[in-house]
This record gives C-alpha cells, structure tokens and sequence, in this order.
C-alpha cells in the first residue's frame, strides 16, 4: 500500500505491513523489525483481534529514538550519550564485589555464632 503521507491521519492505526510500506518507502524495514523494535520498547505496537498496528506517529517516535549521533557509537539503536571508561572487564569487577560482600557476610557470622554442641566437661559425666 502505498500512499501519499499527506493524507494519511498520523495517529490512524495502521497494520504493520502497510506502516512499513509508508514510512520505509524506499526499504531498508520490514515487518519483522518493526516487531522487534517494539519488544525492545522502543516503538508503540498494539495488538487488535489478533494483528498488529502501529501509527505513523509511533514509528516517527521511534526513529528519533534511534538516532546516532555522531559522537556515539555507530551500531546500535538508543545508545547512552555518555559512556564510562572502565578498565577490564566490567563482569569482572561486579564478580570481585559480590564476592567480597558474601565473603564479609561469611565472616560476620562465623565469628557471632556461638558453638552449640556440649562442652567436653559436660560430655564426661
């Protein structure tokens, strides 16, 4: 379905395949990602008797969403404006934090906890 954009109400729910058509005249999306672009929360879907609709305004959302700047990352859709510089592998230090954490835990209750079997003066008689 194409269609002069004009004339088409914005906000008017469309199926998938005929957004795709409108809004990507010359390509480049297909059905399939405009459902994958709304798993990842980042374009409006609705789902109505079983199909799915968009409108011209979400996708128009979700593009700006999805603009790269040139100062970022080329791949990728939303990514963070600034990024922080980390040394090694950021799992790494999450790991070795967690770690010391269970580790301190560990500590603090083997050291509060009180022996609970019998004495050994006890154990003789």
């Amino acid at each position: 379905m194409k269609a002069d954009n004009d004339n088409i109400d914005p906000h008017a729910p469309l199926r998938l395949k005929d957004a795709v058509a409108i809004a990507f005249p010359y390509g480049g999306m297909s059905v399939s990602g405009l459902r994958r672009e709304a798993f990842r929360g980042r374009l409006v879907m609705m789902r109505i008797a079983g199909k799915d609709f968009t409108t011209l305004a979400y996708i128009e959302e979700m593009k700006s969403r999805c603009l790269v700047l040139e100062s970022l990352p080329a791949s990728g859709c939303g990514q963070p404006v600034k990024t922080e510089k980390r040394s090694g592998s950021s799992s790494t230090v999450e790991s070795n934090s967690a770690l010391a954490a269970a580790n301190m835990i560990v500590e603090r209750l083997s050291k509060s906890s009180r022996s609970t079997s019998p004495s050994a003066s006890l154990r003789s008689h």
